[in-house]
């Protein structure tokens, strides 16, 4: 038997951290069938959080433009630094790869904010995450030669299951017990096993009897 990984999902997760204030705050969590809808989530979520906290004038966030000031550092605000990751389509295509080759990756923004239950400015971070769950599956050693040679290679299935592939394999499969009809098949073996054999000593019982 060989044991062969899958990757059956991604999980995605948008966190606030604040180890100044003993906190941290789970803002959503996603499990994506594939690495597109896996970064498709990523990226309402960094737009979320950046209209939420540094709204722009005409934005459609929630305050009225004239309510809005530009701040003093717009490099050291949340908003900017995941708008300014919104804008790199070629580094979120890297790190789309990334989760195809099953790595973790990240986007995270961090600023001096007020931390309720804190007495001063606290420094929070914003966390956008996605990693892979992989899972191991035993198969029989000729059917994974026959399907991936002997190269070592990983089955992915970014469909959040079993690839068709591995499904042809599932034969080979380690499992609990048999599957299907094959439980019926063999008893019935086994009951007509047992009446040859009682048969047979009938025979040899009733030959070797005095008369």
């Amino acid at each position: 038997m060989a044991v062969m990984s899958y990757v059956d999902g991604y999980w995605c997760e948008a966190v606030v951290r604040s180890p100044e204030a003993e906190g941290e705050w789970l803002l959503g969590t996603h499990l994506a069938r594939s690495p597109a809808e896996a970064m498709r989530w990523l990226r309402a979520q960094a737009e979320r959080i950046a209209r939420a906290l540094d709204p722009l004038p005409g934005g459609g966030g929630p305050f009225p433009p004239t309510a809005l000031h530009a701040g003093d550092k717009a490099g050291a605000h949340v908003g900017h630094v995941l708008r300014e990751w919104l804008d790199d389509r070629t580094y979120q295509e890297t790190q789309r790869r990334a989760l195809e080759e099953g790595r973790h990756i990240s986007a995270n923004a961090g600023a001096p904010d007020r931390v309720a239950g804190a007495r001063d400015e606290a420094q929070v971070y914003y966390s956008l995450s996605c990693r892979p769950i992989t899972r191991r599956r035993a198969v029989g050693l000729l059917a994974g030669e026959a399907h991936y040679g002997t190269t070592g290679r990983t089955p992915v299935c970014p469909a959040g299951g079993v690839r068709d592939d591995e499904e042809s394999l599932s034969g080979d499969a380690v499992s609990e017990g048999p599957v299907g009809g094959g439980a019926a098949e063999s008893s019935l073996g086994q009951v007509l096993y047992c009446v040859i054999i009682a048969a047979l000593l009938f025979l040899i019982v009733a030959g070797t009897t005095p008369r």
